[in-house]
């Protein structure tokens, strides 16, 4: 989903023009689209956990760790990348745990890399 918004045109320019989103705010799009996502997945998780679906989890904490590598957000990845690993305990109250810490986490930083007010790219 990100891939495909990074290459947007700018006005005067007749080729699109990649978005750096390694650092610095993202694009107002790309943002909306990152919080939508974390708030969906963090909803889907919590049901998933209380179900014992575990492959659930797995893919939603999968996507969220790819979108924030994507980002550059290595910490917010590898905390979705370490949530994957105690899967395999099954130890829910410890994932549940963990997901709350990880959902405040990403919420900050997805907080930090909001685009200035009047950026609507």
């Amino acid at each position: 989903m990100l891939r495909r918004l990074v290459g947007v045109m700018e006005p005067d320019d007749t080729a699109p023009k990649p978005v750096d989103l390694t650092s610095g705010p993202l694009p107002a799009k790309i943002h909306m689209l990152l919080q939508q996502s974390l708030r969906q997945s963090v909803g889907a998780i919590d049901t998933a956990l209380d179900k014992g679906d575990l492959q659930s989890v797995r893919d939603h904490l999968h996507a969220l760790r790819g979108s924030f590598a994507m980002i550059r957000e290595m910490e917010t990845a590898d905390m979705a990348a370490n949530m994957e690993t105690l899967i395999a305990s099954k130890d829910r109250e410890s994932l549940k745990t963990a997901m709350q810490l990880f959902a405040e986490h990403a919420s900050s930083v997805l907080e930090r890399r909001a685009a200035m007010h009047g950026d609507v790219a």
